[in-house]
């Protein structure tokens, strides 16, 4: 889920520029579901480059950087802060659906689609 920015700049003479920020998985309220799960988290981070979860501090470095000078030029841009991990495939949700719909669902999904359990 992305979150859009605008920032006016007309007083530096550069207009108005606009950016989406894309953050990978941080604790917070709105993730509670996924980051309570540690079957979810641990797969989610064994396919992270950086091998961990966001920071709420992370995201708001980028969102500072956009906002300032550093990023005058800048525009149109949805910057991710996901540790790397538009990099690599999603985490297995598995059991996070099956305890909120039930196993029904998970006997409806394609097993074929789906990559292996480690």
């Amino acid at each position: 889920m992305s979150r859009p920015i605008r920032i006016d700049r007309s007083t530096s003479g550069s207009g108005t520029t606009r950016y989406a920020v894309r953050p990978g998985l941080v604790p917070t309220e709105m993730a509670d579901p996924l980051v309570q799960d540690q079957v979810i988290v641990d797969d989610y981070i064994d396919q992270m480059p950086l091998a961990r979860l966001g920071r709420v501090d992370d995201v708001a470095a980028a969102v500072r950087y956009l906002a300032g000078p550093e990023s005058d030029w800048v525009t149109g841009q949805c910057l991710a802060v996901d540790g790397g991990h538009s990099l690599r495939r999603g985490p297995r949700v598995e059991t996070m659906v099956e305890r909120f719909f039930g196993a029904d669902v998970m006997q409806g999904m394609d097993s074929r689609r789906l990559p292996p359990r480690r």
